[in-house]
């Protein structure tokens, strides 16, 4: 029976080591208990030094599996800097089947958020899905009265680059601290739009 779960059918791939089995059984787990459960799970086996010497290869095999299953991975494993040390002992990510090649020279990407959150490590290369992020957010701002969101677009070194996943986002995993400055005048503003009823 194939797995349905990626992460898994990566861990499979990988061979039948220790590191291996643990990476297959920690992915069931969290399938088990639910999608938001990943990050903290996986920050719980980071600190238990349970596989001291081996986490960087268990992170590869199951890190593109929580990273894209949680809502908000960042604010589930603080500080940020935890995420980028996680990307970048494992290397670079992509998708199992029908990878795409690491880039080797800069890349645009778009990122629709809150001011406070134009930093994070969630882009995409799909300018109209950063705008549907920004409508988002303008929502969710809205209804606390008091932000609006934007829509930023950047350019970024393959340096900063931790990983490229497909699918509906498209999404691009950077290090926040090889972005440029970001400025609200290069930012395009999304207001809030009414609630319909």
């Amino acid at each position: 029976m194939k797995n349905c779960d990626p992460g898994r059918d990566r861990a499979e791939e990988a061979g039948g080591d220790a590191v291996t089995e643990r990476a297959n059984e920690f992915l069931r787990r969290i399938g088990y208990v639910g999608r938001q459960s990943g990050p903290s799970a996986l920050l719980n086996v980071y600190l238990s030094d349970e596989l001291r010497t081996n986490f960087s290869d268990f992170s590869r095999l199951v890190l593109p599996t929580v990273w894209r299953r949680a809502e908000w991975p960042t604010v589930a494993v603080r500080p940020m800097h935890v995420w980028t040390g996680w990307f970048r002992s494992a290397g670079y990510l992509t998708d199992f089947e029908d990878p795409i090649p690491a880039p080797t020279c800069p890349l645009t990407i778009y990122r629709g958020a809150t001011w406070p959150g134009r930093r994070g490590m969630s882009w995409t290369t799909d300018h109209d899905r950063a705008v549907w992020f920004a409508n988002r957010f303008s929502r969710f701002a809205g209804s606390r009265g008091f932000q609006i969101a934007y829509l930023f677009c950047t350019t970024v070194e393959p340096d900063a680059i931790l990983a490229m996943f497909r699918g509906d986002e498209a999404e691009v995993v950077i290090d926040p601290k090889y972005l440029p400055p970001l400025r609200k005048r290069d930012a395009q503003q999304i207001r809030p739009r009414p609630q319909s009823t």
